[in-house]
């Protein structure tokens, strides 16, 4: 399977463009918007899938199919990619195809960020303890209150 082709719209004006006007991509072509946390089809006439990636380079949400005067966000988003409708699907690479064309762009080093090591059992938090029983039965002395004579 050939790798996916990033065409990026950096500039405002790119992104608020977008697909719009032009002919649905190819297969294998996608357009990043960088920054964006949300889509909308408004004017097209053919659907496409979404794809929200995160600040580190990985796909936080998918849209399959959306079809004109729609549109979709993610907000834990930093980027989206569209492309053709059905290109998402895992029949054409899914989720690791558009992550290793973004890895491959070089905005995000690869990997992105290392995931975090387990931590040692010894620095994981345990639960609290018991209490402690007390002498008599477990209950607490009653603390003398305001009308308490003694």
């Amino acid at each position: 399977m050939r790798p996916l082709r990033l065409r990026r719209a950096a500039t405002a004006w790119q992104r608020l463009r977008g697909l719009l006007g032009g002919p649905p991509l190819a297969r294998g072509e996608a357009l990043w918007l960088d920054p964006c946390r949300a889509v909308h089809t408004a004017g097209m006439r053919y659907a496409i899938d979404v794809a929200f990636v995160d600040g580190r380079g990985r796909v936080v949400r998918v849209v399959r199919g959306l079809r004109p005067w729609r549109c979709a966000w993610c907000l834990r988003a930093r980027s989206a990619v569209e492309l053709r409708a059905g290109q998402a699907g895992a029949a054409h690479g899914g989720v690791a195809r558009i992550e290793a064309a973004l890895h491959g762009s070089g905005r995000f080093g690869w990997p992105a960020l290392p995931l975090a090591p387990a931590r040692p059992a010894a620095c994981r938090p345990s639960r609290p303890a018991a209490p402690a029983q007390r002498a008599g039965g477990g209950r607490k002395p009653a603390a003398p209150g305001p009308n308490t004579v003694t």
